[in-house]
């Protein structure tokens, strides 16, 4: 289930509502209302999105300030193709597959 926002706000209630359910956040540094670093602080106080991964879109060339957090597992310069964005996020969300031999 994909879940849609149209604002940094809405993003966070969104977030606080289905925090049992999401898996991986796509997150566009651009957000209006809550910036994406505000957004990012607030994930490290929900217990339950502290290991969730983030992909962000950025504009921005030095992502030096969003490599730094600990969620942020990829930034993709924009513009993105889809086929990037799936990708990415795909690469990112793949299960870690164990070794039983």
């Amino acid at each position: 289930r994909i879940l849609e926002v149209a604002d940094g706000q809405e993003a966070l209630n969104m977030i606080l509502r289905y925090q049992d359910g999401i898996s991986i956040i796509l997150l566009d540094t651009e957000i209006q209302i809550l910036s994406c670093c505000t957004i990012l602080q607030r994930l490290h106080g929900i217990p339950k999105m502290r290991n969730c991964p983030v992909v962000l879109l950025s504009f921005c060339r030095d992502h030096s300030l969003y490599e730094t957090d600990s969620l942020v597992k990829s930034v993709l310069s924009k513009p993105v193709q889809p086929s990037q964005a799936i990708r990415e996020v795909s690469r990112v969300f793949r299960p870690v597959q164990k070794n039983f031999d």
